[in-house]
């Protein structure tokens, strides 16, 4: 069993990056490589290079919005928070 893990989000700049840990993550952890996408290009297109690059990585969705009211982060493209605020990307 591994310790790769790769985390994927959404850049504020349009495209899609991913950090990746191989000896998994951990508060205060430097990433051990990074690697991101094309302006424009998709979420499938930085898992694919991922997979090409590592084998049998743990892919896992980073931070890809915050609550505008409470701060709360979310990891899977909401829109709506448990608070009721409105969910804005990073």
């Amino acid at each position: 069993m591994s310790d790769l893990l790769c985390i994927v989000s959404p850049h504020e700049k349009g495209f899609w990056k991913a950090e990746v840990y191989f000896s998994g993550w951990e508060e205060g952890y430097l990433r051990d490589a990074f690697f991101t996408g094309k302006i424009g290009g998709t979420k499938e297109q930085i898992i694919n290079r991922l997979n090409e690059q590592y084998q049998n990585p743990k892919i896992v969705d980073g931070v890809t919005g915050y609550c505008d009211e409470c701060g709360e982060e979310y990891c899977l493209l909401e829109r709506e928070c448990t608070c009721g605020g409105i969910v804005n990307d990073p």
